[in-house]
């Protein structure tokens, strides 16, 4: 049996990707071996029978009943124990903005005519709101607005 590490060896970019490789858990995982894991951030490292390549698990859509379903993408490393001790993945981050992102699309336009209510704060605020897309983002999710 042939590997297909170079098949699905492509950086995962955007949730499209992730929910792509997903779709390809079972091809990929074939001929991997788990050789290292942190049950605590749900992430292995698994090496690849054939070619030796490494390959991270992560289960970006850990709320599904069992964890959902695994992804898996390449890494470059020579320690795996280090290398889980070090990574925290990926998907979660490229989960995290393009739900963030369509959070912020909810919200309409700035519309104004009255200014957002935030001190120093020139942007129009948006429907339903004293605040504009920024400050209305960070007030709801407690954290730094990533667009």
């Amino acid at each position: 049996m042939k590997c297909k590490c170079s098949q699905y060896s492509g950086t995962l970019k955007t949730f499209s990707d992730i929910t792509n490789r997903c779709e390809s858990s079972e091809a990929i995982r074939e001929l991997l071996v788990k050789i290292a894991s942190d049950s605590n951030n749900w992430i292995s490292v698994l090496k690849c029978k054939k070619c030796g390549s490494y390959w991270a698990e992560e289960y970006p859509f850990s709320e599904y009943h069992g964890g959902g379903g695994a992804c898996y993408y390449k890494i470059e490393t020579t320690d795996p124990e280090n290398w889980l001790k070090t990574n925290s993945g990926i998907t979660h981050q490229i989960r995290q903005k393009h739900e963030d992102g369509i959070f912020v699309n909810s919200f309409g336009e700035e519309v104004g005519p009255e200014k957002c209510k935030m001190e120093s704060c020139n942007n129009l605020r948006i429907p339903l709101s004293s605040m504009c897309k920024k400050h209305h983002f960070e007030m709801v999710q407690k954290r730094s607005y990533p667009f």
